[in-house]
């Protein structure tokens, strides 16, 4: 009889020690899944903050140099404003109206071979105060010297310029114009145009520093937990 109960007593041991080594191991996965789950989405967080950090370095590869670009354009008004063989200028008079505008903005693209141009071409050239005045080609010429050389007028003017225009003085060939972006740049050059382009900066410059802050690599991630 005692040994019935000795024997009885060892197998409920043994199944004690059985069902708690059973639990043991049962913690043990779950610590296993819980730590595969959260390395999962540490792994998960760290490739979005790899794709953010990627697209804001791809956004600024494009802001900067437009800003940069629309900058020179608004302090330097005279400049030659070029872009990829693109320049820009702000018209300041009605001579081509109704076509351009004052204020529109006016894209000539250089001109890859002169002998390319004829009548009706509008152009951009310098005159002799080596400012750019964008006119229509009516005519051509040739000097002394056996030298082409372009009559150009507004077609808003009554008459033809004065003075020839010689392939030398030829920025470009007009190849658009933008009443918007015209006004823009207008507009940033005026006083409160200058205080909203400083706070435009501050606000980009700010937004880029919050946004490459919170594309940290994985010990950002990690402090977030």
């Amino acid at each position: 009889m005692e040994d019935k109960k000795k024997s009885r007593k060892k197998v409920d041991e043994e199944s004690i020690k059985a069902d708690k080594s059973a639990a043991e191991l049962k913690m043990s996965q779950i610590d296993s899944y819980d730590e595969l789950e959260h390395y999962k989405s540490i792994v998960k967080k760290r490739k979005k903050r790899l794709i953010a950090r990627i697209f804001i370095f791809l956004l600024l590869l494009i802001i900067a140099p437009t800003m940069i670009f629309l900058t020179t354009m608004i302090v330097d008004k005279n400049g030659k404003h070029d872009f990829f063989g693109f320049s820009f200028y702000i018209v300041i008079s009605n001579s081509m109206e109704p076509e351009v505008k004052v204020n529109d903005c006016v894209i000539l693209h250089e001109v890859s071979d002169v002998n390319n141009l004829s009548i009706g071409t509008d152009i951009g050239y310098l005159n002799e105060n080596s400012a750019v005045v964008v006119h229509r080609i009516i005519g051509k010429t040739v000097d002394g010297s056996g030298n082409v050389k372009y009559i150009t007028k507004g077609i808003n003017n009554n008459s033809a310029d004065s003075i020839p225009v010689s392939t030398d003085s030829i920025v470009g060939v007009k190849v658009g114009s933008s009443r918007v972006f015209g006004n823009i740049v207008v507009f940033f050059r005026t006083t409160a145009g200058i205080f909203v382009m400083v706070l435009l900066f501050a606000v980009i410059i700010g937004g880029f520093v919050i946004a490459f802050r919170l594309s940290e690599d994985i010990k950002y991630v990690e402090k977030q937990e």
